[in-house]
């Protein structure tokens, strides 16, 4: 069995205008490499030729898999993706274009047996969800039962994070251009979490740096449940400084000793919520994911 987690997802025009702009760079990057046997510095741009042929072929594979489904040698596939349904999109369109995906390739590979998850969570609470999904499958445990646990269990991995300025989310779409404009001027940094559905909202709004990251340790003493999962995950945007310190806050609240994962928040996360910002995956009480109702 193969589990695989979907947190980015494109769709079909987006994978053709991909497709146009990789032969276009392609077709570049061919010329010039023809182009490079006339010229003096023939090995400089044969290198740099290699290497977007290279960088195309691998981005080839990732749209192929993250845009259009992910074929398995394997009997079984478990696509397991990020916030969102058949229906709608929470966070992503990984979730639908999975299902999309999956009913283009059932007549394709009759054998297969692919299954389409959403798992409410993204980054490392996703990745949480994944590693045990991992253990049940390498302990013998039939994919049935696999997802039942995820269905069962997924609401109690949860994030809590906060953004250092509003710029980035202006850029995004997420809040309007005088909200970020009069929120940088007094220093407002939002709290987020996930709700039932895994959307991201917006929770609670406090002022300056350092209360953001006193509050976020707030939050994960009031919601984590340790002695099941004893380990925070912290991805941050460029501020391992700003990670650390607020690891430091968080081990204060708590009396047993807790483990800390860093790592950096991926690009396309990163691009809508920019440099600065951490998000904490955790199991926790659900009712952490009900704060905006």
């Amino acid at each position: 069995m193969r589990i695989i987690a979907r947190q980015g997802g494109i769709t079909e025009q987006q994978f053709q205008l991909f497709g146009a702009i990789a032969i276009g760079l392609f077709s570049f990057g061919l010329t010039a490499f023809v182009a490079s046997s006339f010229f003096s510095a023939a090995s400089v741009v044969s290198a740099w030729a290699a290497e977007i042929s290279r960088k195309l072929k691998l981005t080839a594979i990732f749209l192929l898999s993250c845009g259009c489904g992910f074929i398995s040698v394997v009997a079984e596939t478990v696509s397991l993706s990020c916030s969102g349904s058949e229906n709608f999109s929470a966070l992503s369109a990984s979730v639908k274009e999975s299902y999309k995906a999956k009913d283009a390739l059932k007549d394709l590979y009759p054998n297969q047996k692919i299954q389409c998850v959403d798992s409410a969570n993204c980054t490392f609470s996703l990745a949480m969800i994944l590693k045990e999904a991992g253990k049940m499958r390498d302990a013998g445990k039939p994919m049935e039962e696999i997802i039942d646990w995820i269905d069962e269990n997924k609401l109690y991995f949860n994030e809590v994070g906060t953004v250092d300025k509003l710029t980035y989310l202006r850029l995004a779409g997420r809040v309007s251009a005088s909200a970020a404009f009069f929120g940088g001027m007094l220093g407002v940094k939002p709290i987020v979490v996930y709700d039932m559905e895994g959307h991201n909202v917006a929770v609670q709004k406090v002022k300056g740096r350092k209360k953001s990251l006193e509050t976020v340790a707030d939050y994960i003493k009031k919601y984590a449940i340790t002695g099941i999962y004893n380990t925070i995950y912290i991805a941050h945007a460029d501020c391992l400084e700003d990670a650390q310190l607020l690891a430091q806050m968080i081990q204060e609240r708590f009396t047993q000793k807790l483990e800390f994962v860093f790592d950096y928040i991926e690009s396309g996360v990163g691009s809508s919520v920019g440099p600065g910002t951490l998000i904490l995956g955790f199991y926790g009480n659900k009712a952490i994911r009900m704060l905006n109702e």
